[in-house]
């Protein structure tokens, strides 16, 4: 029985440290990681011969006063429409969450916004995600 309690006591520890996991949103704020993913749509989705987003503008409020900054993706011809793609973090429970939604995302390509928009906003610098 010691042997087990001697065990527990040094392995224990351990197992609760190798359990616990933390997000790459723990210490960014909404408002940064709304930045992040501005500074990468602009330069992935509209750089220079990026026809996928031709008839599109990108419109960030990253100064949300509601704590929820957001990225969107509205037509070109009518920005103050609905937009296309929302793109927003918020902090809850000591993390910042991000939501990606709207009609973009029904396309072929709407995974793969989903999946760079959450990659940016964790920090990734890449167009591939």
């Amino acid at each position: 029985m010691r042997i087990a309690a001697a065990v527990f006591l040094i392995c224990g520890p351990m197992a609760v440290t190798a359990c616990q996991s933390t997000s790459p949103l723990d210490s960014v704020s909404p408002r940064d990681a709304m930045t992040k993913v501005a500074r990468q749509a602009q330069a992935c989705w509209f750089g220079a011969n990026k026809q996928n987003f031709a008839n599109y503008r990108l419109a960030s409020e990253v100064s949300s006063y509601a704590g929820r900054p957001r990225v969107l993706i509205v037509p070109k011809n009518n920005p103050e429409g609905l937009p296309k793609l929302v793109v927003q973090a918020e902090r809850r429970s000591g993390t910042t969450e991000v939501s990606v939604f709207g009609p973009l995302l029904d396309g072929k390509d709407g995974p793969l916004l989903e999946q760079q928009a959450r990659a940016w906003a964790a920090g990734a610098k890449n167009c591939t995600a």
